[in-house]
């Protein structure tokens, strides 16, 4: 079982290598907590991959099969994300400035159609993951997600 870990985790950090690493090296501040270092993401993306392969316990063949539609579906969810916080973004701006109804009501209906993508990205995930994986490995999946997001907000909290 041991051994099953280490040769999916290598396996995925391997794969990772090569995927655009143009969304980590944006510029800006630093993450949240770590002072200068901009390499937060990619450690927090290496603990996440190894956190999952563990709780999902992925065999080789399952890995090859799942990170790409994983990467894939969280890719798309990072997209409509940042568009839901561009557009609130954009509405802020529009509410201070004094902008027209018919503005104000045009982006609220952009923000509110970007935070439904984001919202509907959940069932595109079981559905994607469970033809790639058994419903109790895309049901741990959702599980782990949640685990880890708190598992960070707990590291986050207690750097402050």
């Amino acid at each position: 079982m041991k051994k099953n870990f280490w040769f999916v985790f290598i396996f995925c950090c391997f794969a990772f290598s090569f995927l655009p690493v143009s969304s980590f090296a944006a510029s800006g501040p630093a993450g949240p907590g770590c002072g200068h270092d901009r390499g937060w993401k990619e450690k927090i993306m290496a603990e996440k991959i190894a956190y999952f392969t563990s709780e999902l316990d992925l065999t080789p063949e399952e890995a090859q099969r799942f990170w790409p539609v994983y990467n894939m579906l969280q890719d798309e969810r990072e997209k409509y994300h940042r568009e839901s916080r561009d557009c609130m973004r954009l509405l802020e701006d529009a509410i201070r400035e004094g902008q027209p109804e018919k503005e104000i009501a045009r982006l609220l209906d952009k923000y509110i159609e970007a935070a439904e993508n984001c919202d509907g990205m959940r069932e595109k995930t079981r559905d994607e993951v469970s033809k790639v994986l058994s419903e109790e490995k895309t049901a741990r999946l959702f599980i782990a997600e949640e685990h880890f997001m708190m598992k960070q907000f707990r590291n986050l909290k207690g750097k402050k």
